[in-house]
């Protein structure tokens, strides 16, 4: 299965943006991609919260996370119980950072769905399809090659961005330009369930 997991995980990197006409037709659908789906956000963490800000106008929110306490006045609105969920339908399911499939509480429905199911990094490529981005992934050193990466442009007064599980959220930066670089750190389930997110540069680092 780890053999199975890290080839799927360099499939995914080595689908590499460099193909920029495939950006035409991302930027055609940007506007209708999200536009009244019906949506769940597995996770309301960081990530999470970021899409719910991002898409709760666009699209039918729902939220299922397993720590039940994070349901508050602000957000009781969108939460589902699991028993509701199974019974519903999802044009996609966003899968935050860190949840393993096989390991959650909604485990059975998931596996039922797999096809449906898209991370934060899908939405932010299709926002920004033709910004750079530099994704690093791998089990030790992300965050301080990131930080590395990031303090060299930095230093060279380019418009840089450290996002991903360093940094914001990605759906959570603001005033984007053209030439605006994003340094993303991705964890493995992030690459693993993702569809349609491209990198031009990509680094695994060690594997344990």
């Amino acid at each position: 299965a780890r053999v199975y997991c890290c080839h799927k995980i360099l499939d995914n990197f080595l689908n590499i943006g460099n193909d920029r006409a495939c950006n035409i037709k991302v930027k055609v659908m940007l506007t209708k991609f999200f536009e009244n789906k019906k949506i769940l956000i597995y996770g309301l963490g960081l990530s999470g919260n970021s899409c719910l800000k991002y898409l709760h106008n666009k699209s039918e929110i729902k939220i299922f996370d397993d720590d039940y306490s994070l349901k508050n006045h602000r957000n009781k609105k969108y939460f589902l119980n699991k028993s509701d969920i199974t019974k519903s339908k999802f044009d996609y399911i966003i899968l935050s950072p860190g949840i393993d499939i096989k390991k959650c509480k909604l485990n059975l429905y998931l596996l039922k769905n797999r096809n449906k199911i898209i991370t934060e990094l899908d939405i932010f490529y299709i926002t920004y399809p033709k910004n750079m981005k530099i994704t690093i992934t791998g089990t030790n050193g992300k965050s301080t090659t990131c930080q590395i990466l990031y303090d060299i442009f930095k230093l060279n007064k380019l418009d840089v961005r450290l996002v991903g599980n360093i940094g914001n959220p990605p759906l959570k930066e603001v005033k984007i330009k053209k030439d605006t670089i994003f340094i993303i750190e991705a964890s493995s389930y992030q690459i693993f369930y993702n569809k349609y997110f491209k990198t031009d540069y990509a680094a695994i680092l060690n594997l344990n």
